[in-house]
């Protein structure tokens, strides 16, 4: 409501403008209440992921466990017939493993509650540990994997999970995405 008062002929005039405002304000009422909405139902989801992250996690560590007893039995007694199935079914699962870790970690982020973890730690040790696990993977699309990189690397200061983790998924997509060629890690 705007108004103005003017005198004209010794008579006091008013002028004014009127506004209906009340879709202005249903809009932002809704608005605000969309905005509740979807924090709840963000907080839902994260809340979801954290807890079926952890569900799946728990038996697939026992299998990731129980197939790694099953390979030291197997070369024990001489079965290496079975080693590569077991060694297929322990990749598998530890690939998987990474996929719910990463889904973990995506909620940590979005709740803003990741943590890095600083620790000192060989940089050799987690290549050589790197090119292992992401072997199988590249082998898959009949790639090869090459390493280029100086035999004493030395150390470094950092969340080994995290740098592991960046490197897995790097040289996973790479294999993933190439076909009878090669992935090159550069260190």
């Amino acid at each position: 409501l705007a108004v103005s008062e003017f005198m004209v002929d010794g008579r006091r005039l008013f002028t004014g403008v009127v506004s209906d405002i009340s879709e202005f304000v249903k809009a932002e009422n809704a608005l605000r209440e969309a905005k509740v909405i979807a924090e709840r139902a963000n907080q839902a989801k994260s809340d979801f992921l954290a807890n079926m992250s952890h569900e799946l996690r728990t038996p697939l560590n026992g299998i990731l466990g129980f197939s790694e007893i099953l390979l030291e039995e197997a070369a024990e007694q001489g079965l290496d017939v079975f080693a590569d199935d077991l060694k297929k079914i322990h990749f598998s699962g530890t690939h998987l493993l990474s996929l719910i870790n990463d889904t973990l970690d995506l909620s940590k982020i979005e709740a803003g509650r990741m943590d890095l973890f600083l620790e000192t730690f060989n940089v050799g040790d987690l290549i050589e540990n790197i090119v292992g696990t992401t072997e199988p993977l590249v082998k898959k699309n009949n790639n090869e994997i090459e390493v280029f990189c100086s035999e004493n690397l030395g150390e470094i200061h950092a969340d080994s999970t995290r740098t592991r983790q960046i490197l897995l998924n790097l040289i996973s997509n790479a294999a993933k995405f190439t076909k009878d060629g090669r992935v090159c890690l550069s260190v």
